[in-house]
């Protein structure tokens, strides 16, 4: 999200990021992945990144049609693709697992891998 927030790109996301994130930086930091002080130093980044939350009642039945059509045991990530679709824009992940899930009926699914911080703003 830095990244992005870097390139000057607007960032919508569902309201679940917070606690995705959260979680995953808690889980990294008892994991002993990070330092407790890198961790920290995550939280507070991705909290002073800007982004416009969604609501996911909205988002709802696109979810659960893009998980039944591609077949996904959870609904977590289909939250964020259909955000992306009904917005028209692209959806960075850093998830293979995901990008590998998906076809060629969602080629505005970008891997953040990809993205350089020397990147100017779209």
């Amino acid at each position: 999200m830095a990244r992005l927030s870097h390139r000057g790109e607007r960032i919508l996301v569902p309201l679940l990021v917070t606690p995705e994130v959260l979680s995953g930086l808690r889980r990294a930091v008892y994991r002993k992945r990070v330092t407790a002080e890198h961790g920290e130093s995550a939280r507070v980044l991705f909290e002073k990144t800007s982004v416009a939350l969604h609501d996911l009642l909205g988002l709802a039945e696109s979810a659960w049609g893009l998980g039944k059509s591609l077949n996904a045991a959870s609904l977590h990530d289909m939250f964020y693709l259909a955000l992306a679709e009904r917005e028209e824009c692209d959806l960075w992940t850093g998830d293979k697992r995901l990008i590998g899930l998906l076809d060629s009926r969602f080629p505005r699914v970008k891997y953040l891998g990809d993205l350089s911080l020397d990147d100017q703003p779209a």
